[in-house]
């Protein structure tokens, strides 16, 4: 459908340096993004369960097999090239529904990859597709969006880009049989309250996203047809967020989201309809001290919540209550890698992955023990590819 090869002279045109304007630049070598997705094959293709993570510092995806206790075994071939040209813009990663493809961003649309039953990775027909103002046109320019998030609808039936580095806009795709890509039918890029989006969130009903915008969430509705819609009522507008790390996080019954921040991580309440408010006395419930968390995770049952600090190279770990506020207790405690970013909980809650962004460029594995303590387990590192951010697809 759409020839990159022809689109690359244009490309190579743009701007030499457009990275993505978050966390990630203020903090060294950690500001390299890239993403582990984590998830069982559908059980007709295999029970095993297998993980990626996409590199962005050298622009390939490291593939495992993920073994008793969490651990990851690199799969042969352990990694494999991107089909983007262009280095350092890996900027995340999400999977199908039924765990046949894997889908991740790039510079300015999206990869897509079909997953074999032993878990290798096979480049689709059509291995990119354009997203953001080079989807809308077919050219490029100065104001191309960068794609940055990268959300999946729970029904399987459509994907949405966040693209960032203004003008911010979410670009909309129907899943093929196949898994392919398409632009969904009828629409343009969705522009309306989007600014530089760094995080993409749908609800667990499939009703609603939330983009991550800087300082503010902004909240869509989604259609039956997977169309977006802007819904200012249902967004954080006059609630000030300073410095926005990461996606917005929602408890596992849908009625608390967390939102990690410049040394906060902030608490929200999330009402029938989808709309976000500050919980309680003041929306900051926790504060590092002078660190920062560039990604929180939530366990299955909600009683925890993981949060990276890549400043203080920590984990910190607090108990949320039954009425999804988060207490004051909390537990710091040091990390096996450094510059840890992404953080994630194995959909049964025995495993913790951590992203490390700079140092060994590792993929930190902790099993959970008794009273939710943390045990490192033995992690594989990949040079010089800086693994960063995290995401688990239970």
């Amino acid at each position: 459908m759409f020839d990159l090869s022809a689109l690359r002279p244009a490309l190579r045109c743009g701007p030499a340096s457009r990275r993505p304007r978050h966390l990630g630049a203020l903090i060294g070598a950690a500001g390299a993004f890239a993403l582990l997705a984590v998830f069982p094959l559908s059980a007709s293709a295999s029970s095993d369960v297998f993980a990626y993570a996409p590199n962005e510092n050298n622009s390939t995806i490291s593939q495992f097999q993920v073994g008793s206790g969490g651990v990851l075994t690199p799969l042969s071939p352990p990694s494999l090239p991107t089909v983007s040209y262009v280095t350092g813009y890996q900027n995340g990663a999400a999977i199908s529904a039924d765990g046949g493809s894997l889908y991740m961003p790039d510079f300015t649309g999206i990869e897509q990859y079909t997953i074999g039953s032993d878990g290798t990775l096979t480049p689709k027909s059509t291995p990119w597709i354009p997203s953001g103002t080079l989807l809308d046109c077919g050219c490029t320019s100065e104001g191309t969006a960068v794609a940055q998030a990268v959300a999946v609808s729970p029904n399987g039936k459509y994907v949405y880009v966040g693209n960032d580095d203004g003008p911010g806009d979410i670009s909309e795709y129907s899943v093929g049989a196949d898994g392919s890509l398409s632009p969904l039918s009828g629409t343009d890029n969705f522009t309306t309250g989007i600014d530089d989006t760094i995080g993409l969130t749908i609800s667990a009903n499939g009703k609603y996203l939330y983009s991550n915008n800087p300082g503010e969430i902004v909240q869509m509705k989604i259609a039956r047809n997977g169309q977006l819609s802007y819904n200012p009522a249902g967004s954080t507008a006059g609630v000030y967020f300073d410095g926005l790390t990461g996606s917005v996080v929602l408890s596992p019954n849908g009625r608390s989201a967390y939102v990690p921040a410049f040394n906060t991580i902030q608490e929200m309440t999330v009402s029938g309809k989808g709309t976000l408010s500050p919980a309680g006395p003041g929306y900051v419930t926790f504060t590092s001290g002078g660190g920062t968390h560039e990604g929180i995770a939530m366990s299955s049952d909600g009683r925890i919540l993981w949060a990276t600090d890549p400043v203080n190279n920590t984990i910190t770990r607090l108990v949320v209550a039954a009425d999804g506020t988060v207490t004051p207790t909390k537990f710091v405690l040091p990390t096996t890698g450094t510059g840890p970013d992404s953080i994630t909980v194995s959909s049964d809650g025995t495993t913790v992955y951590v992203m490390n962004g700079s140092g060994g460029s590792a993929i930190s594995v902790y099993s959970v023990g008794a009273h939710d303590q943390l045990t490192p387990e033995a992690s594989p590192t990949i040079p010089n590819e800086f693994p960063v951010t995290l995401v688990l697809a239970p």
